[in-house]
């Protein structure tokens, strides 16, 4: 019996380490990247790209800052939440594409579970900067986003049905 306890103690002595994550390793890469989504966030990013870089995440902040409780309210309250919450300080030359997607937003042209589906496509790319990132590296490029495959296309995909979102977004 003791012999059978002393085993045990050694058994788990030696899986405990490899059943958790540790934090270090959990921020490494984005929840469900794909190699080359990975391969994307790490690509040089081509400068000139920097302003339209800056608008897009302006835009998914505005999307993933909304609060699930709002959501649940509906779109009367998601459509008013974005009214009084939209940054108005932001600058001319990056306004675009924040501006299309609050206006498809707030104009009741998005179902709720879209939103819910890309705040949830954020967080699998891991977090606002890495999706921005990500979309940079493949300098905002819809084919490219779709050549990617995996979160990164689907991300796109709720994207570039909108003409408007499509041509202030994207390239």
């Amino acid at each position: 019996m003791l012999r059978a306890r002393q085993i045990a103690a050694v058994g788990l002595a030696l899986a405990l380490p490899f059943t958790s994550t540790h934090t270090a390793n959990a921020a490494e890469a984005p929840v469900h990247a794909t190699a080359k989504e990975r391969q994307l966030l790490e690509a040089p990013k081509d400068q000139r790209l920097a302003p339209q870089a800056e608008d897009v995440e302006q835009a998914l902040k505005l999307i993933d800052s909304i609060p699930d409780e709002v959501l649940q309210k509906g779109d009367k309250a998601t459509q008013q939440w974005i009214a009084e919450h939209q940054a108005t300080a932001t600058r001319a030359s990056v306004a675009g594409c924040t501006t299309a997607i609050a206006f498809f937003i707030g104009t009741n042209a998005v179902s709720l579970g879209k939103i819910v589906k890309i705040k949830r496509l954020i967080k699998d790319l891991g977090g606002l900067k890495e999706a921005v990132q990500i979309m940079w590296g493949a300098s905002f490029s819809y084919e490219k986003m779709q050549a990617a495959g995996g979160t990164l296309a689907a991300l796109a995909g709720e994207f570039f049905g909108v003409t408007s979102i499509r041509n202030e977004c994207f390239q």
